[in-house]
Order: structure tokens, then C-alpha cells, then sequence
């Protein structure tokens, strides 16, 4: 080979590796743009959905409300607005004083057909003064707790005189947890999402012992069952408090006792469900007026019972047996703590709510069907 042949050679082979070299790097170029791409977008989708998270949970300041699809809160309605929905009510439900209906708002933001629960004392009830200031004080307190993530939200007020009504978040996909328990789909539900519904209810009392200004006794709350009905399930999935006809302020270190009412006749419906120091006599019961004294260690008492109610009721799966005996097993500990005679050493909402926390976590990492 001569001499000149040998460098264009040489020459042709430095110029492919330089072109390979110039291609891979094009290529890698092209590929790191790519990923650039991708993990922007992801990025986007992933703001776009914290954003959507961050309004769809975030509380709207009080005497405000926003339901489904609204993306702003609005003034609480007043009697103006009520007084143009309530004559197309279609009655969903009451109770012993009251009667609630579903009724259609038009909320201007969305132009959307909004479903509210509007609540009214029974007609029926107006002169018996004891169940109109009961039905009343209910409508009190819910406002009172706005807003919370552990309370049905308000949707508006109006007391015209001789009627008040008041208006809710409507809760028609799975209603009262009493009832939700009897469906279907609950029966479906992992023992997991059970035991994050207990999760809830301990949660919200937490809110109303801890974080609701003075610390409130929930006294409606007479067997497992029934307590149940306290809470609503709301259309996302989540378990709050609606029924808060009476909750007296526990201020027992200043020697100012909560005061609950009795069951009717004085006759208690399940007595160990009730805490040793609400328990009574009927005699004693009507010397007292029915008035029975409680704190806040009352309703401690009774978590285990509506833990447990929920984890076992309508349990027909062997695998989810076992999955709630684990899960009761794992609590044993803190609900012995709830279970001491002495309220003043009974444990606290917050200790209780920190120990499910850990449950659950520990049951995740398990792989526990979720």
C-alpha cells in the first residue's frame, strides 16, 4: 500500500468515528430531550392533580360552602334562596323532632343542579318546646363546628319566626354509616378501608375533645348500632358527623360537668356500652331528671365497641375474619387503656387516633389487601 492510499485510509476511518461519535451524540441528545419531555409532563399532571386534590378538599372559610363540581366557595343561602328551593323538597328522612328533605340549588358558578339535604323541625313538633330547642341546638352546633373535615358541611341557615331550616351537604349516595354497613357495598370493602373508616370516627373526636374551641362530650351515643347513625358517609368517601343535637361542653377541671340527657323512660339500651360513670339506676335516673354528668373520657369508653362493630358486622369472608381479629388483636393495648374504670386515666382521643395510625401502617407494609 503507498503512502497516499495508507492516509485516505486513515482519513476515512477517523471521519466514521467522528460521525458515529456526532450521531451518538445526537441520539443521546434526542433521548435526554425526550425524557426532558416525559418527565415534564408528568410533572404538569402531577401539579394538575395536587392542584385538583388541594380544591376539592380544602376548606372554605366560614358561612361558606362549595359542593361537587363548584371551583369557589360560596356565602352560606339565606332565607331568600331557601324560601325559592323549599317548595320543591322531596322528604328523605327525619327523626323524632325533625324532618329532612332533599332539595335542587342552581349554583350560578357552574350552572349546575346542586342536591342539598335541608333540615326542618317536624310540624308536628312546634309547640313541644323541649324537642324545637333540641332540633334547634342541633342546627347550633353544626354550624358552630364549621368547617372541619370531620363535619357534614353547612349550606345555609334561615329562621323566619316560626320555622328554621337548614341546609347540607346531601349525602344520598351511601347515607347514615348505620345503614351503609347493611349495604352491599360495604360488605365489599377491604378490611383495610373498614378500619380507615373507624380511623374517621376517631378523628372526629379528636376534632370535638381537642380542636373545636372548649372540648365537647358526644352524649347520642347509646349502643354501638346507633352510634353508628351519628355519622354520615359522604358522596367521596368519607365518614363525618352530622347528628350533633347534643354535645355539652366538658369543663370538669373547672368542676363544670357535662350533662347528658338519659335514654327515654331511663332505661338504658345496652349498659356496657356506656362508660361506668354514665351508667344508672332508673330510680336514681328520675330523681336526677334524667340528667346523667360526663366528660370527654365517656365517649373513650366507647371507641372499642364502634371499632369493633365495624371491622366484624356483616363479616362473611373466613379471610377478612381472620384480617379483623389481627387488626383487634394489634389494638388490644390502647383499647384496654380506654377501658379503665377511673375516667381521669382512661387514655386520650389523640393517643388513640396515633396508635390506629400505626396499626394501619404496619398492616400497609404487610401487603394487607387495601
Amino acid at each position: 500500500m503507498n503512502t497516499g492510499r495508507f492516509y485516505l485510509v486513515v482519513l476515512q476511518i477517523f471521519a466514521a468515528y467522528f460521525l458515529i461519535k456526532g450521531l451518538k451524540t445526537v441520539l443521546l441528545s434526542s433521548l435526554r430531550y425526550q425524557n426532558f419531555l416525559v418527565s415534564y409532563r408528568q410533572l404538569v399532571v402531577k401539579a394538575i392533580n395536587q392542584k385538583s386534590e388541594k380544591s376539592s378538599t380544602e376548606l372554605c372559610e366560614l358561612g361558606h360552602f362549595r359542593f361537587d363540581q363548584m371551583k369557589t366557595c360560596h356565602k352560606w343561602l339565606e332565607c331568600e334562596d331557601i324560601d325559592k328551593i323549599k317548595g320543591y323538597k322531596k322528604k328523605i328522612g327525619g327523626g323524632i323532632g325533625k324532618l329532612v328533605y332533599v332539595v335542587k340549588w342552581k349554583s350560578k358558578g357552574t350552572g349546575l343542579d346542586v342536591s342539598l339535604a335541608l333540615v326542618e323541625v317536624r310540624p308536628s313538633r312546634v309547640k313541644q318546646k323541649w324537642i324545637v330547642d333540641r332540633v334547634q341546638l342541633g342546627m347550633k352546633n353544626l354550624m358552630a363546628l364549621q368547617p372541619s373535615k370531620n363535619v357534614i358541611q353547612v349550606a345555609g341557615f334561615c329562621d323566619d319566626g316560626n320555622q328554621q331550616y337548614l341546609l347540607t351537604e346531601l349525602c344520598g349516595k351511601y347515607g347514615s354509616l348505620d345503614k351503609f354497613v347493611n349495604n352491599t357495598l360495604f360488605k365489599r370493602l377491604s378490611t383495610l378501608k373498614k378500619f380507615i373508616m373507624a380511623i374517621q370516627i376517631v378523628e372526629s373526636f379528636v376534632f370535638l375533645h381537642h380542636n373545636s374551641g372548649l372540648s365537647k362530650v358526644h352524649c347520642d351515643l347509646h349502643d354501638p348500632k346507633q352510634a353508628l347513625g351519628q355519622f354520615l358517609v359522604t358522596n367521596d368517601f368519607r365518614v363525618v358527623l352530622n347528628d350533633v343535637d347534643e354535645l355539652p361542653t366538658d369543663e370538669h377541671l373547672n368542676k363544670q360537668f357535662a350533662i347528658c340527657r338519659a335514654e327515654p323512660k331511663c332505661m338504658m339500651t345496652n349498659e356496657t356500652f356506656l362508660a361506668p360513670e354514665q351508667r344508672y339506676t332508673q330510680d336514681d335516673c328520675m330523681k336526677q331528671n334524667g340528667e346523667i354528668a360526663a366528660t370527654i373520657k365517656a365517649d373513650i369508653w366507647k371507641i372499642p365497641d364502634i371499632t369493633e362493630t365495624l371491622l366484624t358486622i356483616n363479616v362473611e369472608n373466613l379471610i377478612q375474619k381472620r384480617e379483623s381479629k389481627n387488626i383487634l388483636a394489634r389494638l388490644l393495648k390502647i383499647h384496654s387503656f380506654c377501658k379503665i374504670a377511673n375516667p381521669e386515666e382512661r387514655c386520650t382521643a389523640k393517643q388513640i387516633l396515633r396508635e390506629y395510625r400505626t396499626v394501619l401502617h404496619f398492616f400497609r407494609t404487610k401487603k394487607m389487601p387495601s
